[in-house]
């Protein structure tokens, strides 16, 4: 089983959506787009991309592409927890789940806004083998999971 965000499945997945999240753009207490983050802005910026994978390349620039913009990637991480104390620290941005910017980014001095441009959200989900769907424990450890997110974020 995994919980996140997955693009595509190859077809012997299957996924349960737990929720659909949106997007926020991070920077620390006092950096120079805290009052104001235009588009021109954001695009300038250096960024700190969050990438599994290590790309440099990932979903906020095939939104900027759709409006013929570009930004500045200039380093990436492998997750988004990773993200926070290194945007914390420096005066790149970063683009992160909305709902993490408010659960975690005071505890790292940081600040988000919502992004300055058109963002589709997405699904969070959990995935599983389907060669798993009669497995009992699994089943009961996903309806454990999807419970505890609903308490998480006030939704059944």
């Amino acid at each position: 089983m995994a919980i996140g965000r997955f693009d595509s499945l190859p077809h012997d997945h299957e996924s349960v959506l737990l929720s659909e999240e949106e997007y926020a753009v991070i920077m620390r207490v006092g950096h120079p787009l805290t009052h104001h983050l235009s588009l021109d802005d954001y695009a300038d910026a250096s960024h700190l991309l969050v990438s599994f994978n290590g790309d440099h390349y990932g979903t906020a620039d095939r939104s900027l592409l759709s409006i013929r913009k570009k930004r500045n990637v200039a380093a990436s991480v492998p997750l988004f927890m990773t993200a926070m104390p290194v945007v914390a620290a420096s005066d790149m941005i970063s683009m992160v789940p909305r709902r993490m910017a408010l659960e975690h980014g005071e505890k790292f001095g940081l600040v988000h806004r919502p992004p300055p441009f058109p963002m589709e959200p997405f699904a969070l989900s959990i995935v599983t083998h389907k060669r798993h769907r009669t497995d009992a424990s699994l089943a009961w450890f996903q309806s454990i999971v999807i419970e505890a997110w609903e308490k998480l974020t006030g939704r059944s």
